[in-house]
């Protein structure tokens, strides 16, 4: 595939908006720190000491599902108008234009680990976290919520281009989306006949198995290992062959 030789692209485009981004700060990419820290302790203040109620070891709970959401969102937001936003790439340069969606959503890839790396060993430390044989889950498992984001960011990405207002959509679901996946609420606690309905997001599947992994320490069910690659293959395919049968038009309408 033309995309793998590109490799020095990808982590220059990375580069390029992780600099603009944090231009001029003193603290740079730390700031990627600041949204999930504020927002846990936000969900924390609100439903552990207010409403009173979660699961025991909140903090560590919400943040199980908070990080790969943020990586979720933040790639959504970049990767929908990632061949929009590089126009005058596209129209001068010749290259594989998947790269473009991709090199976003290994952006956020970068801020997520940067977070990982900094609020888990705390997690672990203050005894939120232990260590289990389920965190040997963790690696496929983030594999395949990639991969699903990237898919899903071809196909926005593409349809950016012949529709602006896909890029206002994005912006206004994503919180309607946040109330419907399971990152600040236990997933196992909303009624049957709701739960049913939660499955039919994704994101549902994929916060419940990060919290299977890290916070009740059990390896994800068969079951939801499949829906996960199911709903990976599915976002993967249709992105790709979006992505494939639209991106000889770019250029003429950018």
């Amino acid at each position: 595939m033309d995309l793998l030789r590109y490799g020095n692209l990808v982590k220059h485009l990375v580069l390029r908006d992780l600099g603009l981004k944090y231009r001029g700060s003193i603290f740079g990419v730390l700031w990627s720190l600041a949204n999930p820290l504020s927002q846990l302790a936000a969900y924390t203040l609100a439903f552990k000491y207010i409403m009173r109620s979660g699961p025991v070891r909140y903090p560590f709970f919400l943040l199980t599902g908070l990080l790969p959401w943020t990586f979720f969102v933040q790639s959504l937001l970049l990767g929908s108008t990632s061949v929009v936003d590089n126009s005058a790439l596209v129209k001068k340069l010749k290259f594989p234009l998947e790269t473009l969606p991709v090199s976003s959503v290994a952006g956020a890839l970068v801020q997520l680990l940067i977070a990982a790396a900094v609020f888990l060993p705390v997690a672990f430390l203050l005894g939120g976290a232990r260590f289990s044989w389920s965190l040997l889950a963790l690696p496929p498992l983030l594999a395949l919520h990639i991969l699903f984001i990237v898919g899903l960011c071809l196909s926005l990405s593409a349809g950016t281009v012949f529709f602006r207002d896909i890029r206002h959509f994005v912006e206004s679901s994503v919180m309607v989306l946040f109330w419907l996946t399971p990152v600040v609420y236990d997933f196992h606690a909303v009624p049957a006949k709701l739960r049913t309905f939660l499955m039919l997001n994704p994101m549902t599947l994929f916060t419940d198995m990060y919290q299977d992994v890290l916070y009740r320490q059990v390896a994800p069910s068969p079951i939801s290992a499949a829906g996960a690659a199911a709903y990976t293959a599915a976002a993967l395919g249709a992105g790709m062959l979006i992505f494939g049968r639209l991106k000889s038009r770019f250029a003429e309408l950018l």
